[in-house]
């Protein structure tokens, strides 16, 4: 089984984008839930149309707030980038992504899915 890195983002912009989003990982999730007979993928939902390497979310946790639709989700390996790029260019919303696994670290993404990888200073 693949190490499982634990994801936090943070999407903001357009309240109907954000909605939009929120309704696409609401049925993703549904969907999910609807054809358990595919074992662990049973959890794991693609939320943006775009394809990439290895682009789903595991158990995935979604909460809109005042500061925009916060996802909490697990993937394999290693944050996957390309797919929070490619929902950020899709709905035209902008995220902070903090992950972990075994090291941590943050991405910033812009509406058209470019992102800054922002490194963590250690303490001296």
């Amino acid at each position: 089984m693949a190490n499982m890195c634990f994801n936090h983002v943070t999407f903001s912009g357009d309240k109907n984008n954000l909605e939009q989003l929120k309704s696409r990982i609401e049925t993703q999730l549904q969907e999910a839930e609807e054809n358990r007979n595919y074992g662990h993928q049973a959890e794991a939902i693609l939320i943006h149309s775009g394809e990439c390497a290895d682009g789903y979310f595991f158990d995935v946790y979604i909460e809109m707030n005042d500061d925009g639709l916060e996802v909490q989700y697990d993937s394999r390996w290693s944050p996957n980038v390309p797919d929070v790029s490619l929902i950020c260019n899709e709905f035209q919303v902008s995220a902070v992504h903090t992950y972990s696994e075994p090291g941590h670290g943050t991405f910033k993404y812009n509406t058209d899915g470019t992102y800054t990888d922002i490194h963590i200073e250690k303490d001296s």
